[in-house]
């Protein structure tokens, strides 16, 4: 493995444990056994670790709906399989995810910002096709807001429940009926 792309999951490390905002770029140099000035020869600053990390996930993201091809006909399984392989790269990229939702929204320079907020929009189009394809099919419960189904998860259990348990969630979540308030 090269050298950056060990400082690059050690940086991931410890921004999915300790926060992006409070891990420094000496825990960063200090965890990956080089010296703070040697891990500039790499990465100019913090925010260019983040930047990458964000970036890997977004990608991976990308190659979840290439690989996930065509709509198939029966769109429950299919927003399952879709969830599960969401949730799988969400979970192998925690501090991408992290930087995303919790840190970048408040600390964030515009560079990072711009990253984050650069979602990859064939992610969200999928997401939606297989929503509406399973409300049309009758799988999900009449007046459940479409808009909101795929953000139903129990806060407590994101990080606890096993990538299958996540995709049924967003599954029973549907039928059961999830409603916006008026």
């Amino acid at each position: 493995m090269r050298r950056r792309d060990e400082i690059l999951r050690t940086a991931a490390e410890l921004f999915a444990s300790d926060g992006y905002t409070n891990t420094s770029m000496r825990e960063v140099a200090a965890a990956s056994g080089i010296l703070a000035g040697s891990l500039y020869h790499h990465f100019e600053s913090k925010e260019a670790i983040a930047v990458e990390l964000v970036e890997a996930y977004h990608a991976d993201l990308v190659r979840v709906v290439r690989e996930f091809g065509s709509v198939p006909a029966d769109p429950l399984p299919a927003l399952r399989a879709y969830a599960q392989a969401i949730a799988a790269v969400s979970f192998r990229h925690t501090a991408a995810l992290q930087i995303s939702q919790f840190d970048a929204p408040t600390t964030a320079s515009s560079s990072l910002k711009t990253v984050v907020h650069a979602e990859p929009a064939s992610v969200d189009r999928l997401w939606r096709t297989l929503i509406s394809g399973a409300s049309a099919a009758g799988e999900i419960k009449d007046g459940v807001d479409l808009r909101i189904l795929r953000y139903v998860l129990p806060p407590d259990d994101r990080e606890r429940r096993p990538a299958l348990g996540m995709a049924d969630t967003i599954g029973d979540a549907g039928r059961r009926g999830v409603h916006h308030p008026p």
